[in-house]
């Protein structure tokens, strides 16, 4: 088979001076030059100006050290000044005669495009997905289960200094405005408890939808003072909200964690919320109440 039959470009250039001396019948033909046009130029001017600084930084003075270069991605410029990306691979003879095949890799640099485009979906819907799996559908807070693991994260930093606060929040007759109401309304009574939880409380913070009418916060690194000015105000907002002679009101059980008691879990700690809840709902409701204030021992609150 004679050179020009080769499907790839094929050049021959003189190592000292870069002057071409040969070009195939597809170099040529592909790129647009007559087969004698391209013989004497200077081969780093097929380049693009991008390609040319990588052929002058990097590819002649390896090609000079290491005698070869493989697979080295490049651009070249058509006769008509169009850009064609091309894998090189390149050869140093004995004579200093320079032996260049050139393939075209448009194509590959399109699949692999496409390869970077599809990683990069798959890497969001993977994102997506994994949001989906730790949000509550109707309000977009957390979840139970997405809750409950971030809450331990924090247990485990908790300190004297330093405490986690639990509060375990409950809408008050919330199951009458559902019978009275509908469904429809009660799911719109949920979503602004949500977003009044969220423009209450700091985004820093576990927010979450804990089941049903129930909401859970856990406050973490926060002083009593500070967590009793977020209820005062929670409760405040949540009055303004109306529905015909219903004004929304809520119950509150507060519950602390300082990491003194190692032997009190999340399951023990929200257990004193809702002893504390319980207490609140039981006192009169629209209120809050704090485990600590209950005269229980913690030890024996399960």
């Amino acid at each position: 088979m004679k050179p020009p039959s080769f499907p790839c470009g094929l050049l021959i250039s003189d190592l000292r001076t870069r002057k071409i001396e040969y070009a195939n019948d597809f170099f040529a033909e592909r790129f647009g030059f007559a087969p004698l046009e391209l013989s004497g130029n200077d081969v780093a001017n097929l380049f693009t100006k991008a390609s040319e600084i990588l052929f002058e930084s990097y590819l002649y003075p390896s090609l000079i050290k290491e005698g070869f270069l493989d697979e080295t991605q490049a651009v070249i410029l058509t006769a008509n000044k169009t850009r064609t990306s091309v894998t090189l691979n390149t050869r140093l003879s004995h004579d200093d005669k320079v032996y260049w095949s050139l393939f075209i890799s448009e194509k590959r640099d399109k699949l692999y495009q496409e390869l970077i485009t599809t990683r990069d979906e798959l890497e969001q819907q993977t994102k997506n997905l994994t949001k989906l799996s730790s949000v509550d559908d109707l309000t977009g807070l957390l979840n139970r289960r997405e809750a409950t693991r971030r809450i331990h994260d924090l247990m485990g930093e908790a300190s004297y200094l330093h405490p986690l606060t639990i509060l375990l929040i409950d809408i008050d007759h919330f199951k009458k405005v559902n019978d009275t109401y509908g469904h429809q309304t009660g799911d719109l009574i949920l979503k602004q408890v949500a977003q009044r939880l969220e423009a209450n409380f700091p985004e820093n913070h576990v927010i979450c939808r804990w089941g049903g009418e129930e909401f859970l916060i856990a406050l973490a690194n926060t002083d009593m003072q500070t967590v009793i000015m977020f209820d005062k105000t929670f409760h405040q907002d949540l009055h303004r909200v109306t529905l015909n002679d219903y004004h929304l009101k809520v119950s509150i059980g507060v519950a602390e964690y300082t990491g003194q008691h190692l032997e009190i879990t999340l399951e023990r700690l929200i257990h004193q919320a809702d002893i504390a809840l319980y207490e609140a709902k039981n006192s009169g409701r629209n209120k809050t109440c704090f485990f600590r204030q209950l005269g229980i021992d913690e030890n024996h609150a399960f």
